[in-house]
């Protein structure tokens, strides 16, 4: 069974180094499965629009201060 593939438009999109204007960011199961430009996107699955809000990774910060005691 393929899983639904979902599109976020409409705002720019931060790959980790750059922010890029006019791309669309697709994602499957939460994995990210392409990253272009919107004309060359070619299934589009459910389309999110960001209404020019920006994309960018998650970050978690995994550092403990005190935890040793």
């Amino acid at each position: 069974m393929i899983h639904p593939l979902t599109t976020y438009l409409g705002g720019p999109i931060f790959d980790g180094k750059h922010v890029l204007q006019g791309f669309g960011a697709q994602f499957r199961e939460g994995a990210l499965v392409a990253l272009a430009p919107v004309a060359e996107l070619q299934e589009q699955g459910e389309v999110i629009d960001l209404g020019g809000d920006l994309l960018s990774p998650g970050y978690v910060d995994l550092q403990v201060n005190g935890g040793g005691g």
